[in-house]
């Protein structure tokens, strides 16, 4: 199942994303960054 989070620009500083597990997408929008994961088996 994938999960799609929302993180605002200004908490998004200092996330390092390469410590991130099953990344499958990000993108950059004006509400701020938009990160898609996989989850589950």
């Amino acid at each position: 199942m994938k999960k799609k989070i929302l993180i605002k620009k200004e908490e998004f500083e200092g996330i390092d994303l390469r410590k991130v597990k099953n990344l499958e997408r990000v993108d950059v929008t004006d509400k701020g960054v938009e990160v898609t994961f996989i989850i589950g088996d």
